[in-house]
């Protein structure tokens, strides 16, 4: 299906430099590039100014919600902090691939033949934190015990770094689950606010840092796409 394919849609969130879609046509192999007669880029905002468009080989076409462009004046000698972005210990540990079987589009699966499955708090408010590019299923998990009545709050881990202070009241920071070695953070999250924390994982338990599973306590569900 994908050999034979005539049209491409590259997806990502926001484009500043056209960079990551140039890259990612360029990694095709090229008996695929060649029979690509239309690509599409999808974002939510893209200031890079068509950059990834003339790196792109055949029709090109962009598609968003909000497009410009930036730039920078400095403005005297102006220092600033350095900022203070939080550390973990990152061990070396085998890599965890997801498996494809059990995937949700990420890695090309067809039909979603599973879900996650787990129960809310009997009192009190629930918590479902996705991890790593697993989020997807998990907040349709949410907003299902949310339909069925129950308080829910939904949040994710990210690979981002953010230093504390004013909108980010509190930081946890651990290593990925999936064995890579890019530290990954949980931002406002106080587990002393919930009755249950659902952790949706695609790995085992065995492969959740266990300085998060201490910092959110007990009581800790881990689930994963077979279910609680």
């Amino acid at each position: 299906m994908v050999h034979g394919a005539t049209g491409l849609v590259l997806v990502d969130d926001e484009a500043s430099t056209g960079k990551t879609f140039a890259n990612i046509f360029a990694a095709l192999p090229a008996k695929i590039r060649l029979k690509l007669k239309h690509t599409v880029l999808l974002t939510l905002t893209d200031w890079s100014e068509g950059a990834a468009r003339a790196e792109i080989t055949g029709t090109v076409s962009e598609a968003t919600i909000v497009s410009g462009r930036y730039s920078w004046t400095p403005r005297g000698d102006f220092t600033a902090a350095t900022p203070q972005v939080p550390s973990c210990d990152r061990p070396k540990r085998p890599e965890v691939c997801p498996d494809v079987a059990r995937d949700w589009a990420r890695l090309g699966v067809v039909d979603h033949l599973q879900g996650l499955n787990a129960n809310a708090a009997d009192d009190g408010i629930t918590l479902v934190l996705g991890t790593g590019e697993h989020v997807w299923q998990p907040f349709l998990l949410a907003e299902r015990l949310e339909k069925e009545g129950a308080e829910v709050f939904y949040s994710s881990v990210t690979r981002s770094p953010l230093s504390k202070g004013h909108a980010i009241g509190s930081v946890l920071s651990f290593s990925d689950n999936y064995g890579g070695t890019v530290p990954h953070y949980l931002y406002n999250v106080d587990p002393a606010l919930y009755s249950k924390i659902i952790l949706c994982s695609e790995t085992g338990p065995e492969n959740v840092c266990a300085s998060l599973m201490s910092a959110l306590g007990d009581p800790i569900v881990l689930s994963d796409v077979e279910g609680e």
